[in-house]
C-alpha cells in the first residue's frame, strides 16, 4: 500500500500559508461586500427616520447682530511701563466685557424696559432672563476690535429690539462705571498729593532747623563737620598685612616640615644667590677649568699628562663647593625670609593696636556728630522719596484727567437690524450628522450580522475563518432545465484547472489516490468527483472513479448505475474486480459503482484483506478518485482518507456551517489524513470570486433535490 504521507513538500508549505488570517481592514471590507443589502437597508431606514425627525423638529431661525467697538489701551497714557503686555491686557479686558454683556443684571434691566416687555416670546416665557441667556452670544473675532452681540429666534423685530436695548444698557453701565472709577481715582490721588506735600514741608523744616544748629551746611544741605580719619581703612590694611604674613610664614614652615628645605620653592632665591661673590668666584673657577680641557686637546696633551689627569677631580671639587655654597645661601635666604615675615607680623600687630586705640578714641569723641549725620541723611532720603512719590501721583492725576477727555473705549459701531428672511439653518448640519450616523448604523449592523453568520458563503471564509487552503470556487449558475449535461459542461473549466494544478504539484511515483468528501450531504461532491475524474482521463491518464458512499450512492445514481454490482460486493469477496468495473465512453476512465446497500459496509472497509484488495486495484491505475460519504455522517470517510494520498473537502456556499466544516477538517487531520484544501461550491456570482471556475449550481434547489445533492 502506498504511503499516505507521500506528498510534495511544496504542497505542504502552501497548506501552512493558507492558514494565515486576513487583516482587520480586509475582513471588514469583505463582510460589507457580503452584507451590502443589509447595509443599504439599515442605512436607508436610519437616514429616513433621522431626516424626518430633523424636518419635523428643526426650523430655520433669524439671527440679529449688533457690533460694539472696544478700543485697545494706549500705553503712553495708561502706563509708563514699556514692558506691559498690551495684547494680554486687551484680551482680558475683552473677556470681562463679554461677561458683563451676558450678565443677568444687564439682561434683567434691559427686558424690564417698557418697549421690551411687550415682546410675545418674553411674555410667554417662564423665566425671561434665562430665555434670553440661552441664545444671547457675545463673540470676539481674533485680530479684531469688535464684539458681536447676537440673538436668535423666530421673531426678528423683537430680537433686534432686545439686542439694541441690551447694548444700550451695557454702554450706559460702562460709562457710569468709568465715570465713577475716574472720580474715585482722582479723589484718592488728590488726597495722597496733599498728604505728600505736607510731609515734604515737614522734612524741609527739619533740615532748616539742623542748618541753624550748625550741623549741616545751610547752602547745600551737606554735613558741616569733617569726617573721621580713615582709621577703619588703616585698621583693615594692618589686619590684612598681619594675616598675610602669618599665612606665608605658616606656609613656609609647613612646606619645610613636609618637603625639607631642599625641595622648597623659594621665589627670589636665584636673584639672592646670583649676587653672592664667593659663589660667583667658584663658578668662574669651574668654567675656567672646563675650558682648559679644550686647550689640552688643542696642545696635544694626552691623558697621561698630570694636569689632564687631575682636572676631573678639580671639576668635581669645584662642583661640590658650588652646591655646598648654594645650600648655605639657601638656608640664609630661608632664615632671612622667615625673619622678614616675623618682622612684618610684629609691625602689623603694632599698627593694628595703634589704629584700634585711635579709632576708639575718635568714636567716643564724635559719636554724637555721627548720630547727627545719620539723622540728616535719613531726613534727606525721606525727602527725596517723598518728592518721587509726589511726582508719580501728579503723573497719575494727569493720566486720569487725560482719559476723562478721551473718547470712550467702548462705542456702538452698528445697531441690530431685523433680517427679512431666516439666516440660520442648522438642518443641513444636522442632516450631515444624521447621514453619518445612518452609515455607521448600517455598517455596524452589517458587521454584526456578518460576524453572527456561521455559514460559509464567501471564499475568504475558507481561509480566514476555517484556516483551510482554498483550491478553487464553483460559481452558482441558474439553468432552466438543470440537466446533468448542462452541469457537467459548466464544471468542465473549473475542474480542469483544479486537476491541472493537482497533477502539476504531484511528483509521486505510482498510483495517486484522491478522496473527495464533504462535512455533510448536499455539497455537490459527487459531481465534483465525476468531473475531476473526467478531467484526469482527458489528460491521457488512466483513471478509476469509485463511489464509496454506500448509503446515498450519489455518483452511482448520477451515472444511472443504481442496482449494479460494485464496491460492496468486491469487499465482500463475492465477485471479481473485472465483473464490477464499468467502462465509460471516455477512454481510460473506469467506474466502480457503490454496489448494494449493506450495514456491514464499514466493517468491510476495516478488514485488512479488503484494504489489500483495494490497494491491488489502485495499482492498476494512474489516478484513483474516490467519492466518499460525508465526514460527519459516519466513519467511512475517515477510513478511506487514511488509505488515500490526498483529501479534498467540498463545501457548499450558504449551506455548510463553519462549525461543521471545522469539525470535519479537524476529524480528518486527527487521523492523519492529508487534507490538501477545500473547494467552495455554489458561490454567488455577484460576490467577489477568486480561484478557479465558472462552476455549476441550481436555480431552484427545491425543484430537484436529488440532482442538487450529487
Amino acid at each position: 500500500m502506498a504511503n499516505k504521507h507521500d506528498i510534495i513538500p511544496s504542497l505542504q508549505h502552501e497548506t501552512v500559508e493558507v492558514t494565515a488570517v486576513e487583516s482587520d481592514s480586509e475582513g471588514v471590507a469583505t463582510t460589507l461586500r457580503e452584507r451590502w443589502k443589509c447595509f443599504i437597508l439599515v442605512t436607508s431606514l436610519a437616514a429616513a427616520i433621522s431626516l424626518g425627525a430633523i424636518a419635523l423638529t428643526t426650523k430655520a431661525e433669524f439671527e440679529v447682530r449688533a457690533l460694539v467697538h472696544v478700543a485697545p489701551i494706549v500705553r503712553p497714557i495708561m502706563s509708563r511701563d514699556l514692558d506691559t503686555d498690551i495684547s494680554r491686557t486687551y484680551s482680558s479686558y475683552i473677556a470681562t466685557q463679554r461677561g458683563v454683556i451676558t450678565s443677568s443684571a444687564i439682561i434683567d434691566e434691559a427686558i424690564n424696559h417698557p418697549s421690551i416687555k411687550s415682546c410675545a416670546w418674553l411674555v410667554d416665557a417662564d423665566d425671561p432672563v434665562q430665555s434670553v441667556l440661552e441664545t444671547l452670544k457675545a463673540t470676539h473675532t481674533r485680530n479684531s476690535e469688535h464684539l458681536r452681540v447676537s440673538l436668535s429666534g423666530e421673531y426678528p423685530k423683537d430680537l433686534a429690539n432686545v439686542v439694541n436695548r441690551i447694548v444700550a444698557v451695557y454702554m450706559d453701565h460702562h460709562e457710569d462705571e468709568k465715570r465713577q472709577e475716574d472720580e474715585r481715582a482722582l479723589s484718592s490721588l488728590r488726597r495722597e498729593e496733599a498728604e505728600l506735600e505736607n510731609r515734604l514741608k515737614l522734612k524741609s523744616e527739619e533740615l532748616r532747623q539742623l542748618a541753624d544748629g550748625g550741623i549741616i551746611d545751610s547752602t547745600d544741605g551737606s554735613s558741616a563737620w569733617l569726617g573721621l580719619p580713615d582709621y577703619r581703612t588703616m585698621l583693615t590694611s594692618a589686619k590684612k598685612n598681619n594675616a598675610f604674613a602669618k599665612a606665608q610664614l605658616a606656609s613656609v614652615r609647613s612646606a619645610i616640615a613636609e618637603k625639607g628645605e631642599a625641595e622648597l620653592r623659594l621665589p627670589g632665591l636665584d636673584a639672592f644667590t646670583g649676587s653672592d661673590p664667593e659663589l660667583l668666584e667658584l663658578k668662574k673657577q669651574l668654567r675656567t677649568t672646563q675650558l682648559s680641557a679644550h686647550t689640552d686637546e688643542a696642545m696635544g696633551r694626552g691623558n697621561s699628562h698630570p694636569e689632564v689627569r687631575s682636572r676631573p677631580h678639580m671639576v668635581d671639587a669645584l662642583a661640590e663647593a658650588i652646591e655646598a655654597r648654594k645650600k648655605v645661601l639657601r638656608n640664609e635666604f630661608i632664615a632671612r625670609m622667615i625673619r622678614d615675615y616675623e618682622d612684618t607680623i610684629d609691625e602689623a600687630a603694632i599698627t593694628e593696636t595703634i589704629v584700634s586705640d585711635a579709632l576708639s578714641s575718635a568714636n567716643v569723641e564724635r559719636l554724637g556728630a555721627v548720630r547727627q549725620a545719620f539723622l540728616v541723611e535719613d531726613i534727606k532720603n525721606e525727602r527725596t522719596q517723598i518728592e518721587k512719590s509726589l511726582f508719580q501721583v501728579r503723573n497719575q492725576i494727569w493720566s486720569v484727567e487725560v482719559e476723562q477727555n478721551r473718547m470712550p473705549r467702548v462705542s456702538l459701531r452698528s445697531k441690530a437690524v431685523a433680517p427679512t428672511k431666516p439666516n440660520i439653518d442648522k438642518r443641513l448640519k444636522y442632516a450631515a450628522v444624521a447621514l453619518l450616523f445612518s452609515l455607521s448604523c448600517g455598517a455596524g449592523i452589517a458587521l454584526v450580522r456578518g460576524r453572527m453568520d456561521t455559514l460559509v458563503t464567501h471564499p475568504s471564509h475558507v481561509t480566514q475563518r476555517l484556516g483551510v487552503r482554498l483550491l478553487g470556487t464553483i460559481q452558482q449558475v441558474h439553468k432552466k432545465n438543470n440537466t446533468i449535461a448542462e452541469l457537467d459542461e459548466a464544471m468542465t473549466e473549473p475542474t480542469r484547472s483544479l486537476s491541472t494544478a493537482l497533477t502539476a504539484s504531484c511528483k509521486k511515483c505510482g498510483p495517486r489516490k484522491l478522496l473527495i468528501t464533504s462535512p455533510t450531504s448536499g455539497s455537490g461532491k459527487s459531481s465534483m468527483t465525476w468531473n475531476l475524474a473526467r478531467s484526469f482521463a482527458a489528460s491521457g491518464r488512466r483513471v478509476l472513479v469509485i463511489d464509496s458512499d454506500n448509503d446515498r450512492q450519489g455518483l452511482t445514481r448520477r451515472l444511472d448505475l443504481f442496482g449494479k454490482i460494485g464496491l460492496q460486493e468486491i469487499l465482500a469477496n463475492k465477485i471479481s474486480v473485472d465483473q464490477a468495473i464499468v467502462k465509460d465512453h471516455i477512454a481510460k476512465l473506469d467506474v466502480l459503482p457503490a454496489g448494494a446497500r449493506s450495514p456491514e459496509f464499514g466493517a468491510l472497509l476495516m478488514n485488512r484483506d479488503a484494504q489489500k484488495l483495494l490497494c491491488k486495484i489502485f495499482d492498476q491505475y494512474d489516478d484513483i478518485v474516490i467519492d466518499s460519504p460525508p465526514v460527519l455522517a459516519n466513519s467511512h470517510a475517515v477510513i478511506l482518507a487514511v488509505l488515500a494520498d490526498e483529501t479534498i473537502l467540498v463545501l457548499r456556499s450558504g449551506q455548510c456551517d463553519q462549525a461543521e466544516a471545522r469539525a470535519a477538517y479537524k476529524y480528518l487531520s486527527t487521523v492523519g489524513a492529508n487534507v490538501v484544501g477545500a473547494v467552495l461550491n455554489g458561490v454567488d456570482a455577484k460576490q467577489h470570486v477568486y480561484g478557479y471556475g465558472y462552476g455549476y449550481g441550481y436555480g431552484d434547489h427545491e425543484a430537484d433535490k436529488n440532482l442538487a445533492s450529487l
